[in-house]
């Protein structure tokens, strides 16, 4: 396994496991039910460790495959920009269900234990946002298809890698429909 694979598999982890623990977190206040916050806090924390890892992970991996052609290096830059921030919200979210976590063994009834849940799920939705947009971004190195500006050409790219693959032009019908032909 080399870097970007390893990339590729911890990097869902916080995008999927943070929605998942904001979902725990609401089901708990509704259900009134401690146990589910229990299970939204380790979750949390969870994903802030997967979050480290695919950050850490990011660097190797950009330098596998900033070389390939059909990879444009003017869009691995803003995702990076975007999972330096994603990662420190998600730092903090873990952070503070930990805290969480002590608050609800060592002070149970205090007024801070009560109001953590609400302060916890304002930070969650945050994160859930930041790490939704750095997957988009990060999703647009290999998937130009989902790019406003795809034109569906053999590589998809729009111009921004400098090579071949990037530029911008359509396969022409005519010519293959002649290769068919033959």
């Amino acid at each position: 396994m080399n870097w970007v694979q390893f990339h590729l598999i911890v990097n869902h982890a916080p995008v999927v496991g943070i929605p998942i623990a904001l979902f725990l977190l609401l089901a708990s206040r509704i259900l009134k039910n401690d146990g589910v916050a229990v299970a939204a806090r380790l979750v949390t924390m969870i994903s802030a460790v997967f979050a480290l890892f695919a950050f850490f992970s990011g660097e190797p991996a950009e330098e596998l495959v900033e070389n390939i052609p059909c990879i444009a290096e003017s869009l691995i830059h803003p995702h990076e920009e975007a999972a330096e921030v994603a990662t420190v919200i998600s730092v903090i979210s873990g952070l503070l269900a930990a805290m969480g976590c002590f608050l609800s063994m060592k002070k149970p009834d205090s007024r801070l234990n009560r109001m953590f849940p609400a302060v916890l799920f304002v930070v969650l939705l945050g994160n859930a946002g930041a790490l939704g947009y750095a997957a988009h971004l990060g999703g647009k190195i290999r998937h130009p298809e989902i790019s406003s500006d795809f034109s569906g050409c053999g590589c998809g790219g729009s111009g921004d890698g400098g090579d071949s693959c990037h530029s911008g032009s359509k396969p022409n019908d005519s010519e293959h429909h002649e290769k068919e032909e033959d």
